[in-house]
């Protein structure tokens, strides 16, 4: 019987989670990649579980390494989750806690707004999102102060700081 197991990205905005999990999944025929939207992925019905679902039943043979890129910031949210891949018969759920720091947030948040932008042909679009971007960053800051910490008492399995800006994708448990 394969033993299956996930990781969670759990990190603020604009904290590198979509990049290193996209880059953690590549090359390993593992690893399964699944993105989470919104919170509406995590329900039952919700395209997360029905990915992963979808998934399980197709690794009859091998073991599966789901690797979960979502915001996640709510802890009972975090709990819920744990609590259905466990349903699942996937025991080893780690968290991916981002620790990227504010001001590398805010950078690359800006850098991702300022691409989205450019990509935009109505002017009246690229007006309306020059404005609106010093209220994005206000909400980044925000939600990088109030980010609440992954615990163990959540139920992951062990919570592994990632740093994205180190050049080989350090990841280190705690």
């Amino acid at each position: 019987m394969p033993s299956h197991r996930a990781a969670i990205a759990v990190g603020p905005k604009a904290a590198g989670k979509t990049t290193f999990c996209q880059s953690f999944a590549a090359g390993r025929s593992d690893a399964i990649l699944v993105r989470s939207v919104n919170n509406d992925d995590f329900t039952e019905e919700g395209i997360l579980w029905k990915t992963i679902v979808q998934n399980l039943h197709a690794c009859t043979d091998k073991s599966a390494h789901f690797i979960l890129d979502c915001h996640c910031c709510n802890p009972t949210e975090r709990k819920e989750v744990i609590v259905r891949l466990h349903s699942l018969g996937i025991a080893d759920v780690e968290a991916w806690h981002f620790v990227t720091p504010e001001f590398i947030c805010v950078k690359w948040f800006i850098e991702r707004d300022e691409r989205e932008e450019h990509a935009l042909t109505d002017p009246r679009d690229r007006r309306w999102r020059a404005l609106f971007r010093p209220h994005a960053i206000k909400a980044v800051h925000h939600a990088y102060i109030d980010f609440p910490t992954p615990t163990i008492q959540e139920g992951f399995s062990r919570i592994r700081r990632i740093d994205p800006r180190t050049p080989h994708l350090h990841i280190s448990c705690h």
